[in-house]
């Protein structure tokens, strides 16, 4: 058999500087090959181990890279062998790396594109004296075997020592379970996974994707950055409840890891009930007592009345009149065009769908219209009013108001923003910069957010500027 030069010769290294020696080659099946070797200087800090990856015609494809990621003195003397699937794997000697007396035996994976797989390793486990010439090979599957000389290891000078590796993967696993966590409306939520919630043994980097634990998407309010692992959101009343979220760990392998945690929407005040008064579907009148009460009027057009205590009190369905009278009460509104009157004490009323009319009372209370065109007045006290989706009337009243300025829930008419004493609440992320505030013909103020209407505040034209806003 004739062997003849397929082309000219060429240069493998770029790097030139000090000298670059004691090179390695492997071939696929394909003729795609690899070239490794030591570069003296090249790392900072004696010698390093540098490879560069050719396509069958010869052309390189990539650049020269190194392969040691520890550097501290001198790594050296590299082998090289690629697998069927065109993975390969570099060993080479390595200085002290391993706090031993001599040099030891170090590999790195990488995947058929170049990639690393996983981090480099520790190949031999006895570290006495020195561990030196080092190779490597690889088979059709992709598992592989480093061989050595160790010094002294088998009681006489020097001997033959090798490692088996397998390239089965390992799956992913959950290491430290997520807590369930708590958001709070009308207040911008944020929880980033922590980074040892999952493990994977192999190194192999992993995607992380959310849904809720059924598999449907994450409700509209909340969504997850897979880049920083981050959810991220701004629940409103309408979303009160707890949710189960499911957080997937992918390594590409068909057996990700998946942990579950609880996301609960409450309002910090939420009141804690004690007794139990439910409506039976017609139109009922229905009272509390002085104890803390939970009062369902359900379908029907309902009043309902807590009186005494911290009461919790749900319209349901129909057209309800809902009044907290005294006590820290939350009401909602649920389905139907409902009048809610929180009257005496800090009170929370939220309107759910419909037309519906919120009115604080007294103190300082939460307004939340929820969907449909609603009507908040907030009343005596300092109040927060949020108007929800659709085009909605808010009155703050007397007293230190704030008003939601939330992007993509419909534009507000805010009739008695009082400057100086009120101000404009915007979720994290958006600041006053990034608001375009200009007036109409009758005095009124136009606030705006990447073209979208959020707010006509009345009268208030020239009034409005940076110092009347803050986030939540």
């Amino acid at each position: 058999m004739t062997v003849t030069p397929v082309g000219s010769e060429f240069q493998v290294n770029t790097y030139t500087t000090s000298p670059q020696f004691r090179s390695a080659v492997a071939v696929d099946g394909d003729g795609n090959f690899a070239i490794a070797w030591q570069s003296n200087g090249q790392d900072g800090d004696g010698n390093g181990v540098y490879a560069q990856r050719y396509n069958a015609d010869g052309t390189s494809d990539g650049d020269e890279f190194q392969v040691n990621t520890y550097t501290t003195s001198s790594q050296f003397t590299p082998a090289v062998a690629v697998g069927g699937d065109g993975n390969f794997v570099i060993t080479w000697e390595s200085f002290f790396q391993e706090g031993g007396s001599n040099t030891g035996i170090y590999a790195q994976r990488y995947n058929a594109d170049g990639t690393t797989d996983g981090d480099e390793f520790q190949v031999n486990t006895y570290t006495t004296n020195s561990q030196s010439s080092t190779s490597v090979g690889v088979d059709e599957n992709g598992d592989f075997v480093i061989t050595w000389e160790s010094n002294g290891q088998d009681g006489d000078n020097t001997g033959i020592y090798a490692q088996r590796f397998s390239s089965v993967n390992s799956d992913p696993t959950v290491v430290n379970p997520i807590a369930d966590q708590t958001a709070d409306p009308l207040n911008s939520f944020s929880f980033t996974v922590p980074d040892n919630t999952f493990d994977d043994a192999d190194g192999d980097p992993l995607t992380l994707s959310a849904t809720l634990e059924n598999g449907d998407p994450l409700p509209d309010w909340l969504s997850f950055d897979a880049v920083t692992s981050t959810f991220s959101g701004f629940p409103t009343g309408t979303d009160l409840g707890t949710i189960s979220v499911s957080v997937t760990a992918d390594d590409g392998s068909d057996n990700p890891a998946v942990d579950t945690f609880d996301l609960t929407v409450e309002f910090p005040n939420t009141p804690t009930t004690t007794n139990n008064i439910n409506g039976d579907g017609t139109n009922n009148t229905l009272n509390g007592t002085s104890a803390n009460d939970l009062i369902k009027g359900r379908g029907g057009n309902d009043i309902l009345t807590g009186r005494g205590g911290d009461d919790l009190i749900q319209g349901g369905s129909g057209a309800d009149e809902i009044r907290g009278s005294s006590g820290n009460d939350l009401l909602t509104g649920d389905g139907g065009d409902d009048l809610l009157f929180g009257d005496k004490n800090d009170d929370i009323l939220i309107g759910g769908g419909g037309r519906d009319t919120l009115q604080g009372g007294k103190n300082d209370d939460i307004l939340d219209g929820g969907g449909g065109i609603d009507e908040l007045r907030g009343g005596a006290g300092n109040d927060q009013l949020f108007g929800g989706n659709g085009r909605d009337v808010l009155i703050g009243g007397a007293g230190s108001d704030e008003f939601f300025l939330i992007p993509d829930t419909g534009e507000d008419s805010i009739n008695d923003f009082e400057d100086g004493i009120d101000t404009f609440v915007l979720p994290v992320g958006i600041t006053s910069d990034d608001l375009d505030i200009t007036a109409n013909l009758s005095g009124d103020a136009l606030i705006s957010f990447n073209g979208q209407r959020l707010a006509t505040v009345e009268n208030a034209a020239g009034l409005i500027d940076g110092t009347d806003f803050i986030n939540v």
